[in-house]
């Protein structure tokens, strides 16, 4: 990605930039996040009616939220994601509490281990990212060939009613960055049936960075 005019930066695709994960981090896994993870998970086995022991992959696991929840549960527990900062993060909370989780950094759309799962999740509305309807389907294809015959998949969806009506246009709020204090600008809109969301950070010596960000609603 190579800079700009005056320091800004070109927009970056933002679900394959390591340094959006990074700055997002503290708002995407609070403590509050991490406290509803085991109730989301209770559901999760409510819903997949699966028992200790069942093989579960955590599609775009993140730090670990339900993974480790799951394997606290006595289920056999993979999960995946791109991004090397979080399965690090999930790794040691992993090893600190003795719990055997594999855990994989690879591409949703291209990972594949077929007939493996009793049951597969995508949480946290971590669905829905991609520019183009073929790599969605490239996600749910890897998913269905992944489960034993039987088996179920959860996928956590935003609700687009409930967006429509409460979509924010317009929000910022102070951070840390890699580089220090920072501005983040969010500027949201629904166009074509997806909420589409620019990001501007603003660090204190004036660099610039932009992410376009695309959700399906």
């Amino acid at each position: 990605m190579g800079k700009t005019e005056r320091g800004r930066r070109d927009m970056t695709v933002w679900h394959e930039d390591d340094r959006f994960w990074e700055l997002f981090a503290p708002k995407l896994f609070t403590g509050d996040h991490w406290e509803r993870a085991a109730r989301e998970v209770e559901q999760a086995i409510a819903l997949l009616e699966i028992q200790p022991g069942a093989r579960i992959l955590d599609l775009c696991c993140g730090p670990g939220r339900h993974s480790l929840e799951f394997a606290r549960r006595g289920y056999r527990v993979t999960g995946v994601d791109r991004t090397a900062g979080y399965l690090e993060a999930a790794r040691e909370k992993a090893a600190r509490e003795g719990l055997d989780i594999e855990f994989i950094q690879e591409d949703m759309r291209t990972f594949r281990r077929p007939g493996f799962f009793d049951a597969a999740i995508n949480l946290f509305t971590s669905f829905g990212y991609f520019p183009t309807i073929a790599d969605d389907r490239l996600v749910l294809r890897g998913m269905a060939d992944a489960l034993k015959p039987g088996g179920w998949w959860l996928i956590d969806l935003a609700n687009p009613a409930y967006l429509e009506k409460n979509l924010l246009p317009h929000s910022h709020r102070l951070c840390r960055s890699p580089r220090g204090r920072a501005r983040v600008e969010e500027y949201r809109r629904i166009t074509r049936g997806r909420v589409a969301k620019i990001i501007r950070i603003v660090d204190t010596a004036g660099q610039v960075e932009r992410f376009m960000r695309r959700l399906e609603k």
